[in-house]
């Protein structure tokens, strides 16, 4: 069980989040042995679309990253303490 003193990061991924940067994120996917996987492949498909609205209608379809000025660095959790308030950058 993961302590209080694990990052919030490594609290996330010992409940299996895949975190950025880990190699499956940027490989191809194995495809599907059909139809012997078929029932799999439409469990998938239909998870993937009922939850586009709730990821296209929050970030408009783009993750935050890619709308992130070039050489912007994205802080780690640890470090963000304006949940609820605007993002300032210091001068």
């Amino acid at each position: 069980m993961p302590t209080s003193e694990a990052l919030p990061s490594e609290r996330i991924s010992t409940l299996g989040t895949v975190q950025e940067g880990a190699p499956v994120l940027s490989g191809p996917t194995l495809p599907f042995d059909l139809p012997h996987e078929a029932d799999d492949a439409r469990q998938i498909v239909a998870e993937l679309q009922s939850a586009m609205p709730r990821v296209t209608g929050h970030l408009a379809g783009l993750l935050y990253r890619s709308r992130m000025l070039p050489g912007t660095q994205p802080i780690p959790v640890t470090q963000y303490r304006g949940t609820g308030q605007q993002w300032n950058y210091p001068a």
